[in-house]
């Protein structure tokens, strides 16, 4: 349902969020960062690892090398 929210309403950014998490979850690391990737594009929203580091779910992802990629890029 995420995906087909943001096709419908890009400029909200929940569906992006919501989306990414699900990636995370199921360790899914380069579609999550993707999303973030493509929400970026649309709204002007800054990530750094400490967005991440709050919440367990992410330690996995914060973790990878997809992510450390991402965010010297």
């Amino acid at each position: 349902y995420a995906a087909k929210a943001i096709d419908i309403e890009p400029e909200l950014t929940d569906p992006y969020f919501a989306l990414a998490q699900s990636h995370v979850v199921l360790g899914q690391f380069a579609e999550a960062i993707e999303v973030y990737s493509a929400l970026l594009a649309e709204v002007d929203y800054g990530f750094s690892k400490a967005n991440f580091a709050q919440d367990a779910t992410y330690t996995k992802f914060i973790a990878s090398p997809q992510f450390k990629k991402w965010l010297r890029e």
